[in-house]
């Protein structure tokens, strides 16, 4: 598993751990499917999911590698 994308998935399945990390993984290089996902677990609105996002990732778009082939 690449570094980045493992450290991206962990800070999110932590800060989320109603989350399952089988979805995170498949949907982690599309930003909008991972907020949209995580809002309807957590019930929460996209925008919180995407601010917090944001501030777990340290940018805007999600540009990680898809999990190492």
């Amino acid at each position: 598993m690449d570094t980045a994308f493992g450290t991206a998935l962990k800070r999110i399945t932590d800060w989320f751990p109603n989350s399952d990390a089988t979805v995170i993984g498949a949907l982690l290089g599309h930003r909008d499917a991972v907020a949209r996902y995580l809002a309807q677990v957590h019930e929460v609105t996209v925008a919180e999911v995407a601010e917090v996002l944001d501030a777990l990732l340290g940018h805007r778009e999600m540009t990680l590698p898809l999990a190492a082939e």
